[in-house]
């Protein structure tokens, strides 16, 4: 089978390898899709490892993997299934391959009909539900989410349904604002074109947001998170950060 691996910050190889052999109560599944995170390409694609670290090991980054459940020595799936794969930790992690083994546990089980390219996206939008469960009651409150990529998206879409009064989303791209409004969003903003700050302190009567998500990975839209933020409101910092300290403005009105 065909595998990849890091040889240099943003380089891969790609290597023939031996197609793994499923233990008792693993399946051997054939790879068909994989979803890129903000991790995958911080912490692993762009980051600049001591020279003894290259080539890195198979098959990483990659941990948001669909495929076919191929050979099944478990009771659980079956030869044949679709499902999604968290590849795990350790020895075993990483997707950038065309066969892996995984047991039940990091399996979840998907329709027989769909687009695999679409499914393979539960697993991101999964880490997203589990975060708005961590808000509690969005009823009748005000939520920014700052960055709408797919993650931001996926909160935008989640505090919409959940009952929010007014849920904001920032981009800088035309396009994603547009989907932001079509994902549930009751405005939108470009802070290159609007002063989200003054924007959003309009909306509140001066207050700021009840709910505030930072779905982007920068320093700047984590300041701009933290200033959006009412008074004993909530922050979820979500998105990858790439430096290991974050500059935070404290002084700023």
């Amino acid at each position: 089978m065909k595998a990849a691996r890091l040889v240099g910050p943003r380089q891969f190889e790609i290597i023939d390898a031996e197609v793994p052999t499923p233990l008792e109560g693993q399946c051997l599944i054939k790879l068909e899709k994989i979803s890129v995170c903000g991790s995958d390409i911080r912490h692993e694609y762009s980051h600049l490892f001591p020279e003894d670290h290259y080539p890195g090991r198979l098959r990483v980054p990659g941990h948001e993997c669909a495929g076919v459940v191929v050979e099944s020595r478990c009771q659980e799936y079956r030869e044949g299934q679709r499902v999604i794969i968290y590849p795990g930790r350790g020895a075993n992690s990483g997707g950038l391959v065309e066969y892996i083994t995984s047991g039940p546990d990091l399996m979840c089980a998907l329709p027989d009909e769909g687009d695999m390219a679409e499914w393979v996206l539960c697993q991101p939008s999964g880490t997203v539900l589990y975060s708005v469960q961590q808000m509690g009651s969005l009823l009748g409150k005000d939520v920014v989410v700052v960055g709408q990529g797919v993650i931001g998206l996926s909160f935008t879409m989640l505090c919409a349904k959940l009952g929010a009064y007014r849920v904001i989303g920032i981009d800088p791209i035309g396009y994603r604002l547009e989907w932001s409004r079509k994902m549930g969003a009751t405005h939108a903003f470009n802070p290159d074109e609007v002063n989200v700050i003054e924007a959003v302190e309009e909306m509140t009567g001066g207050r700021g947001a009840d709910v505030v998500v930072e779905a982007a990975g920068y320093p700047d839209s984590f300041n701009t998170a933290l200033r959006l933020v009412a008074q004993f409101g909530k922050v979820m910092v979500f998105g990858i950060q790439g430096d290991e300290f974050i500059p935070v403005e404290h002084n700023r009105s």
